[in-house]
């Protein structure tokens, strides 16, 4: 496996990942701590050429690259394993903090450290760019929101308003770098 930054023009490689799971645990803020609960969700993957998400997404994710952001990818050969989104220090958040946007790791990847290859490589760009703490808004999958524990972040008490009400079931966690 290797990484690259990825040109703005292919950021609708995205696709190529599969993004489906299967999800029997979440969590929940509650009271202000953080509560596993049960659940059955099969999150399909992106709907095909025509899905009217993926192209939503994709319009996201050119505003933030137009804004700045930068693509990284895990390849194995030609194949795309996993991307990376990251918006530089100030853009959306305050100053000095930078903003993990997107992270997906394509379905036969996931536990072979595609992710925490990212996540690397997003800190480093993050601390490159002057940033001294990084924000995720993850969602609230047991895998998700535990692999960011263990990559050092901390559940936030007060997250970020904007983010909060755009994504209001998330896990907003935070790392300082």
């Amino acid at each position: 496996m290797h990484l690259e930054q990825m040109a703005a023009s292919e950021v609708g490689r995205i696709e190529e990942i599969d993004r489906s799971e299967r999800i029997t645990e979440q969590y929940v803020v509650r009271n202000g701590e953080l509560e596993l609960i049960q659940a059955d969700i099969r999150a399909i993957g992106w709907g095909g050429p025509g899905d009217q998400g993926l192209k939503d997404q994709l319009s996201v994710w050119q505003a933030h690259l137009d804004k700045g952001a930068i693509l990284w990818g895990a390849f194995e050969g030609p194949s795309l394993l996993g991307a990376a989104l990251v918006d530089p220090p100030g853009a959306p958040l305050p100053s000095g903090v930078a903003y993990l946007a997107t992270l997906y790791v394509t379905d036969a990847a996931r536990g072979s450290g595609v992710g925490s290859a990212l996540v690397k490589a997003v800190l480093q760009t993050a601390r490159e760019q002057g940033a001294t703490d990084l924000y995720v808004s993850a969602t609230p999958t047991r895998e998700t929101v535990d692999f960011y524990l263990a990559q050092g972040f901390v559940r936030l008490a007060t997250p970020n308003p904007r983010l909060l009400e755009l994504e209001p079931d998330d896990i907003h966690l935070q790392r300082k770098l």
